[in-house]
């Protein structure tokens, strides 16, 4: 009698984020995948301690592994193709892959990407979707090909999100949402009981880049609704930012948390007033109670704190 053993699949994986290190060391954990090199961000600098290092790169250190780290990707193709790879696996790399890296491998490079492709393919999903007050959002497993996040899909699965969620809250569900799901398209997909589905034609958006100035206020041309979302999206990075007169002092506050206030007040789009002992920016349309905020260099306080501290001006609101 001769008993078949099956060969775990060999695998490049590419990633950069602490989330990324998160799925790397899932992953390792898997019987039936052999991780054969990792490939993530050169350090940042010149430094060279570990404070440099992505967490890709400490957790390839820490499991001895093969460890490429190249300022451009396409350096180290015949280094991965002497490793035999069947597939790559990538979340949050940093770089486009070329085609001849993509077509080194047979089972192709699995991506995960945060969002109900074919919505929101790039590289910011996760603002857009609490950009555009989206009530569902969800995380896709596709196979990636030339064109940018068009690829088939393995799986993908969606939940509702309310109106009040930040980045940091649906990150998190996005990523337990994402791993969940990896494992067993992974298996499936690898003893090919599993076969990649085309995306849909139809729903087809995109996000860009996000850049630091996105998270620069404007409340004489936007609303509460869109300011509140911005704050919300861009918590953590790039944060958002208003320029405002404070005492005929031209002032930069950190706008951490906010929330639409129902009250309204005789004031002009833009102006900062307290009403009931709350920090209220006057919008477009409708005002923000400003929760949190912050001058660069000092401590966060609380919208009420920063009234008196900054003598903000009286309004009654009607």
């Amino acid at each position: 009698m001769t008993t078949t053993t099956t060969e775990p699949v060999r695998v490049v994986f590419f990633g950069s984020s602490s989330y990324s290190a998160q799925i790397l060391e899932l992953v390792l954990e898997q019987p039936n995948i052999l991780i054969v090199a990792v490939v993530t961000s050169a350090p940042k600098g010149q430094s060279h301690n570990h404070q440099a290092e992505t967490e890709v790169a400490l957790v390839a250190q820490k499991h001895n592994l093969i460890l490429y780290r190249p300022p451009k990707v396409s350096e180290i193709v015949e280094k991965l193709m002497s490793l035999q790879p069947s597939a790559g696996l990538l979340f949050a790399y940093g770089q486009i892959l070329p085609k001849a890296l993509l077509d080194l491998f047979p089972l192709g490079i699995v991506n995960i990407h945060p969002s109900l492709l074919p919505r929101y393919r790039g590289p910011s999903p996760i603002e857009a979707t609490i950009l555009n007050g989206d009530t569902k959002a969800g995380s896709s497993i596709m196979i990636i090909d030339a064109d940018m996040d068009s690829g088939p899909l393995l799986a993908q699965e969606s939940f509702d999100v309310d109106d009040t969620i930040t980045k940091p809250e649906l990150t998190d569900k996005l990523m337990n949402l994402s791993q969940s799901l990896l494992i067993p398209a992974l298996t499936a997909y690898f003893n090919k009981t599993l076969l990649p589905t085309p995306q849909s034609t139809e729903g087809v958006s995109y996000c860009r880049l996000i850049s630091k100035a996105d998270g620069e206020l404007q409340p004489t041309t936007e609303s509460a609704q869109q300011i509140y979302r911005k704050i919300r999206a861009y918590a953590g990075w790039p944060g958002t930012t208003l320029q405002t007169q404070i005492n005929h002092h031209l002032t930069q506050l950190k706008i951490h948390e906010a929330h639409i206030t129902s009250g309204a007040a005789d004031a002009s789009p833009g102006e900062l007033y307290q009403a009931d002992r709350e920090l209220i920016l006057q919008c477009l349309e409708g005002a923000l109670s400003l929760d949190l905020v912050q001058i660069p260099g000092k401590r966060t306080i609380t919208g009420r704190d920063a009234c008196n501290s900054l003598q903000i001006p009286k309004k009654s609101i009607g």
